[in-house]
């Protein structure tokens, strides 16, 4: 990034600017029903889909908190639909949101998936993945973020995120 470009304070009433970022790629997101997302029966805990390129992620929104529930798509790269489920969500952000509110949250998954490939010369017949995260956040500042194209109100949410994963692949 631009060395001019910082996260900026904390507190309250600060302008972010980061009108200096330049557009490099263009990517859109698509909401809409998790039935409408690629292997959203895996998700029936949530109530909607973000599809972000190829990738489709789901959430559940109440009045309190965003929670993340895991993503689908082809995760391994090998031209296979795989579906990630966190057994306990991941929280994005509570509501409401204001300036020094704090929360932590446990999350955590652990998946399966067949592979049946060639990874570096070697035969991958199945993989597992888990990970077991600790969520810290706090809104530690809020005002107004600059971009290129427009200046907005904002929040500063800063997230510190412990997380111990491990991979297994049975060749």
């Amino acid at each position: 990034p631009v060395p001019a470009i910082t996260p900026g304070a904390t507190g309250a009433n600060v302008a972010y600017d980061f009108s200096a970022l330049h557009s490099h790629l263009s990517s859109s997101n698509t909401f809409s029903l998790p039935t409408a997302g690629v292997l959203g029966a895996q998700f029936p805990m949530t109530n909607v889909c973000m599809h972000q390129d190829s990738m489709y992620m789901y959430f559940d929104t109440s009045a309190t908190a965003l929670n993340f529930w895991g993503a689908a798509g082809n995760l391994l790269k090998n031209g296979v639909n795989n579906a990630l489920v966190y057994t306990n969500p991941e929280t994005k952000i509570t509501f409401p949101s204001t300036y020094n509110t704090i929360f932590s949250d446990p999350s955590s998954y652990d998946v399966k998936f067949a592979y049946g490939a060639l990874y570096q010369g070697i035969w991958v017949d199945s993989l597992r993945n888990k990970e077991v995260n600790t969520t810290t956040s706090l809104i530690d500042g809020w005002g107004t973020a600059t971009t290129p194209n427009a200046t907005f109100l904002c929040l500063r949410q800063n997230v510190l995120l412990n997380s111990i994963d491990s991979t297994w692949a049975k060749i």
